[in-house]
């Protein structure tokens, strides 16, 4: 199994303990993917600090909300976050550095819900870079039968 791994991400997870060659290359929407199958199928990884970011700035929930959509549209049925950190991790974060003092685990949280119940976003919660690495592979191995099946 190839995992493509997208230009745009900085720091790739490693693959190889799970015996996966990684290529780099672009996949519209996402971060991680089949090689070959990046059109149909990609998973968006995500620190706990890009998390909180990228769901409690309303810049940031926007332009987010707008790459579910543009998945969606290219009709990814399923939309997976894997999330380098523990669900409760939440709860400890440091919200200090969001000046208005309106951001609050209740808020990730809020959102969180919505991904999940409202958009039908799987976020999974790996714990760390290591099990959000087989998180992925794992969903990665799962796509692959998925397409072994269709073929025959």
């Amino acid at each position: 199994m190839k995992i493509r791994v997208d230009t745009r991400e900085q720091t790739p997870l490693d693959f190889s303990e799970h015996g996966c060659e990684t290529v780099r290359g672009t996949i519209p929407t996402f971060d991680y993917a089949i090689d070959g199958d990046q059109q149909n199928f990609a998973v968006e990884r995500k620190s706990l600090q890009d998390y909180v970011q990228s769901v409690v700035m309303k810049d940031s929930y926007r332009r987010e909300m707008e790459k579910i959509r543009k998945a969606k549209d290219a009709g990814m049925c399923r939309l997976y976050y894997i999330i380098e950190a523990d669900f409760r991790d939440v709860e400890s974060f440091d919200f200090r550095r969001f000046k208005s003092g309106r951001v609050h685990p209740g808020l990730v949280y809020k959102r969180w819900r919505e991904m999940a119940h409202d958009h039908g976003i799987h976020v999974v919660w790996s714990g760390d870079a290591r099990g959000a690495a087989f998180a992925i592979y794992l969903l990665m191995k799962s796509r692959v039968e998925e397409l072994r099946r269709n073929e025959e």
